[in-house]
C-alpha cells in the first residue's frame, strides 16, 4: 500500500530530522543525511503511484506536471 508506506516513511523522515541537531562532526551529519535521503526516495514513486490510484489517466499527466514544477519552486524557496 502506497499510502501505509508514505505514511510510515513521513513518521521515520520525522524522527530522523529531530536527531540532526544531536549530530556534533561531519561523520554524523553525513550519516543523518544518508538516512534521509533514503527515506526521502521513498516520497516521489509513492507519490506517482496515489496519484495513478486518485486520477484517470487523461488527468494523471497534468496534476504530476504541476507537482513537479510546484516540487522544484517550493524547493527554491524553501531552502
Amino acid at each position: 500500500m502506497p499510502n501505509t508506506e508514505n505514511m510510515l516513511m513521513a513518521i521515520v523522515w520525522g524522527g530522523l530530522l529531530m536527531t540532526t541537531p544531536a549530530c556534533h562532526n561531519f561523520a554524523g551529519i553525513a550519516i543523518n543525511r544518508f538516512l534521509l535521503g533514503m527515506v526521502e526516495a521513498v516520497v516521489t514513486p509513492g507519490f506517482v503511484l496515489m496519484m495513478g490510484m486518485w486520477y484517470t489517466a487523461e488527468e494523471q499527466p497534468l496534476r504530476l506536471e504541476a507537482w513537479y514544477c510546484t516540487n522544484g519552486i517550493a524547493t527554491m524557496f524553501g531552502g
